[in-house]
């Protein structure tokens, strides 16, 4: 039950943002449903500051690899892309892969990365929220 209570309360910290700037981060140790399991998403044009909060900030016409890193030893790994406005990310490869290649149009304003890996082990799955700003 206090697994279920703090991956409920996770979650809603992970999901609630009040502005832009907020919006454009995430913990980098996500809820999984195996105890001292973390994963994040690294890469080029993602930072962490001191409490371990991802920020990411991609400029229109370029392009970046993202990587999936995580304690599971993940064998399979699902992403998930979402942009704003629809269409402005393009997945250039890899996409079951532990690594994403991704290309930013010039109209890309904002969106979000998901990833999540699954091994014998358990499942484990973070979220990047990305800006152009």
């Amino acid at each position: 039950m206090k697994k279920l209570i703090f991956l409920f309360t996770a979650l809603a910290i992970v999901s609630c943002s009040n502005d832009e700037k907020a919006e454009a981060s995430t913990k980098s140790s996500i809820p999984s449903n195996l105890q001292g399991t973390y994963c994040y998403i690294s890469g080029s044009t993602v930072f962490f500051d001191k409490d371990n909060n991802a920020t990411c900030v991609a400029k229109p016409e370029s392009t970046s690899a993202f990587y999936y890193n995580s304690s599971l030893n993940a064998t399979k790994i699902q992403w998930t892309i979402e942009a704003q406005p629809a269409g402005s990310i393009i997945v250039n490869g890899n996409d079951n892969q532990e690594m994403i290649s991704l290309t930013f149009k010039d109209n890309f304003e904002k969106g979000s990365i998901h990833s999540v890996g699954e091994s014998e082990k358990g499942t484990c799955g973070p979220t990047l929220f990305i800006t152009n700003k």
